[in-house]
This record gives C-alpha cells, sequence and structure tokens, in this order.
C-alpha cells in the first residue's frame, strides 16, 4: 500500500482569519466549523450550535465561514510542501497529503521527512498561527495518515509515524470517545465528568468493531469518504505561476 504524509492545521478557517490569537468561533449554517484554542479550552466543540457555542464562550468573537478566504490563505502552505514533491492533493483547505516513499528516502526517512513537512508548513504560516499548530503523520494509506496526523496535532504537532504494516494495529485500539477528537461524536451532548474535572472517555465495549464506526462517522469533520472521494488533485506547476 503506498506511504502517504498527511498535513492537517486544526481550526483552519480561524487560521485563515487571522484569529486564532484570542477568543474567535467560525459557524457555517449556526454550527461550529472552528474555534481558537482559547476558545476549545472552554468547551466550545466542532459541530455545536451557535447557541451552545456562545453560553460556553459569551466573549468570544463571531466570524462567519468563508470558503474563498480558507483557500487562499492555504496556498503557501501547498507551495511549501509542494517543494518536496511536484503534485499534491488538497482535501480542503488546512488539508492535504501527498505520496510519502520518495521524498522519504530522499530526506533520510519518515520521521525525518515528517520533520522537515511540519516546519516547511509552520514557516509558510507564519504569525497568522497566532499558537495553534500543524499535525503530521505518516503511514499505509489516507485514511490512517489522516488519523496519525490528527494524532500528531493532538500531542503539540510531534509527527505520529505509523509503520509499515502497522496500520491495523495502530487504529484497532482507538475508543468510541476519540472520536470527539476528530468531531464526529455529539458535540451538543454534555461530557461526563472524569477525575480532574476532565470529560470522561469510555472505553470501547467488548466486542465492537472500532474500525467500522470509525470508517462509518460523518457529520461535522474527519471521514473516510472524504478522503477518498473529495481530494482534488492540484497541478503544482500551475499554481506556482499564478
Amino acid at each position: 500500500m503506498k506511504r502517504v504524509v498527511t498535513v492537517w492545521w486544526p481550526d483552519w478557517p480561524v487560521v485563515a482569519a487571522g484569529a486564532s490569537a484570542g477568543p474567535a468561533i467560525v459557524l457555517r449554517a449556526n454550527r461550529v466549523v472552528a474555534r481558537s484554542p482559547s476558545t476549545a479550552a472552554e468547551g466550545v466543540a466542532i459541530g455545536q450550535r451557535r447557541r451552545i457555542a456562545q453560553q460556553r464562550c459569551p466573549e468570544a468573537v463571531i466570524l462567519d465561514h468563508d470558503p474563498a478566504r480558507d483557500a487562499r490563505a492555504f496556498e503557501p502552505v501547498v507551495r511549501a510542501v509542494a517543494a518536496f514533491t511536484p503534485r499534491v492533493e488538497q482535501v480542503e483547505p488546512g488539508w492535504l497529503s501527498l505520496d510519502a516513499r520518495g521524498p522519504s528516502r530522499y530526506f533520510g526517512g519518515d520521521e525525518a521527512f515528517a520533520g522537515r513537512v511540519a516546519a516547511a508548513a509552520v514557516d509558510a504560516v507564519g504569525p497568522m498561527g497566532g499558537g495553534t499548530g500543524v499535525g503530521v503523520g505518516i503511514a499505509d494509506g489516507c485514511f490512517a495518515a489522516a488519523v496519525a496526523a490528527r494524532r500528531s496535532a493532538g500531542r503539540g504537532g510531534r509527527p505520529v509515524i505509523v509503520p509499515a504494516g502497522a496500520t491495523p494495529a495502530f487504529l484497532a485500539p482507538l475508543p468510541v470517545a476519540w472520536l470527539h477528537e476528530l468531531g464526529e461524536a455529539d458535540p451538543d451532548a454534555e461530557p461526563a465528568e472524569g477525575a480532574r474535572g476532565r470529560p470522561h472517555r469510555p472505553q470501547r465495549p467488548a466486542g465492537q468493531d472500532t474500525g467500522k464506526r470509525v470508517q462509518g462517522a460523518g457529520a461535522h469533520g474527519f471521514s473516510l469518504t472524504r478522503v477518498l472521494r473529495s481530494t482534488r488533485r492540484l497541478a503544482m506547476p500551475r499554481l506556482m505561476a499564478s
């Protein structure tokens, strides 16, 4: 299976709006599509209704979603990553992938290559990032690489490398509650309180198929269908010339 590196910038619409440094929420159809780090810390989640999001962070600036703005702001990142390969696949602004095998060999392995890609993306965004961080993951196939990139973003941007052939073992132990990390569980549901006031993350019930559940998820953020069917290939020479 093809080795893929995925670059994912959490809450890209709020980064593109230049509002990630303070409390801010980006809405589409009265649902949260992005929020700044300080707003997320107040309990605002992707997919929440406007009313609930404002209850949790009343001081947040409300912004309308602007896909054109998202795309324009992401072009420097696409150009920076394109320096490693002539073609990239963009799922949406803030999320792209490319073939890892050739560049990885050239730059001394997956870990070294992932570090270079992350540094290039961060440099391209510059101060607009406002303290947010990019996630970079390498794995077999688009789906596992996208999950790895999200794990990376949740670990402060340290790249997550899934060894060749280890994708099933990487995905199998993910609990149901981890879908909250992808914006796939019901964001309006009030989580049970666990130790130290953090949401309790239930264990996966015995015998339940995590793989089918993750692949079937898909309302507000991460979706296998989006990865496999909605990617559009960018012709980089034309983009670079624009």
